[in-house]
């Protein structure tokens, strides 16, 4: 295991904690990428009366297709993945934790999500539709934002100052003990803008962006600091660091992966994987089967439907022969598998 395939991003929030987040390179910036999009689904959800919620359309295209960017980054990402980066992923539980539940999200619908989202912050859905036209009644989040969601906002209209700050004050010093200092002051910053989760649920689906900007600013912040201590304990240059601008802060790009000679050898192993699953009666659609089957080239539609197969709430007793003999479809479609259902040559 190289440590050049892998980065350590610190205080990133699961769940109710906050863990420091092993993974491969590339990772983290496409979990950026997806949280972004998840409060984007919540700050365009405008909610029209108690209980009413909408998207308008063109921002449901605008979010479908965002969706579709991150999925596609996210498979080419996957393919590129060397072998110690894909034991890592398959075999560390936390990393799996957070990769299938934000598979999971990224395979909804954006209504679906906002609907799941508002559902678990204790809102009472009457009504959610996607359409363009307004109704006397709608009015924006921002003039139904509650007094403790205005005082949280301006705080964090503070804090962006004071997260500069303090990435100035980074570069005045190289003693670890002073860098040290600023990264706990940037954690009582982070204490403040923790606050954001004992809000009301009509300032939380109001202050999205603002809190993913300063969740994004903060852990960027960090992320300088501490290279700078790295680049100084190794005895290297180091980078000066940047001032952030808070709407740039979530504006993560995936960098074009390198091809990996590993990547290639894995499909035999995930072919033979979705085979035997196929061919026994027995074996289930289980989460190695599923992993597998994305390995596969051209298997995302066939993964998206086999995903509307489960979910579905008819017909639930042939959810599972269903599901089978979709991916067998696609095996064959694909010349992956004989007409025998044997692999082919």
């Amino acid at each position: 295991m190289k440590d050049s395939d892998f980065e350590t991003n610190l205080g990133i929030e699961f769940g109710n904690k906050r863990i420091n987040l092993k993974s491969p390179v590339g990772f983290y910036d496409l979990l950026t990428r997806y949280r972004r999009y998840v409060k984007a689904i919540m700050f365009d959800t405008i909610q029209i009366t108690t209980g009413e919620y909408k998207i308008e359309k063109d921002k449901y295209r605008s979010l479908q297709n965002e969706k579709e960017e991150i999925l596609k980054d996210y498979y080419v990402w996957l393919s590129n993945l060397n072998l110690s980066q894909t034991k890592y992923m398959d075999n560390v539980s936390t990393i799996l934790e957070i990769n299938n539940a934000m598979i999971f999200d990224l395979n909804e619908n954006p209504e679906d999500l906002a609907k799941r989202t508002l559902n678990a912050e204790g809102v009472d859905i009457k009504e959610f539709k996607v359409g363009d036209k307004e109704t006397s009644l709608e009015k924006t989040l921002e003039t139904k934002i509650t007094n403790k969601g205005i005082e949280y906002r301006t705080r964090m209209n503070q804090q962006i100052d004071q997260i500069n700050k303090i990435i100035l004050d980074s570069n005045k010093t190289v003693k670890p003990n002073e860098l040290t200092d600023l990264q706990n002051q940037l954690n009582l910053i982070r204490v403040d803008v923790d606050k954001y989760n004992s809000l009301e649920p009509v300032d939380k689906v109001g202050l999205e962006v603002k809190h993913a900007q300063l969740e994004d600013m903060l852990n960027e912040a960090f992320k300088q600091i501490q290279n700078k201590e790295q680049e100084i304990s190794q005895g290297l240059p180091f980078t000066p660091l940047q001032e952030l601008n808070p709407s740039d802060a979530v504006e993560f790009q995936l960098p074009a992966p390198k091809p990996r000679q590993e990547a290639a050898s894995r499909i035999p192993q995930a072919l033979k994987t979705v085979t035997q699953y196929v061919n026994n009666i027995s074996k289930s659609y289980s989460d190695n089967v599923r992993k597998a089957l994305l390995k596969l080239p051209n298997s995302k539609i066939t993964y998206d439907q086999n995903l509307q197969i489960r979910n579905r709430t008819t017909y639930k007793k042939d959810i599972a022969k269903d599901i089978k003999e979709n991916t067998l479809r696609f095996l064959k479609n694909e010349g992956l598998i004989g007409e025998d259902k044997k692999p082919s040559a």
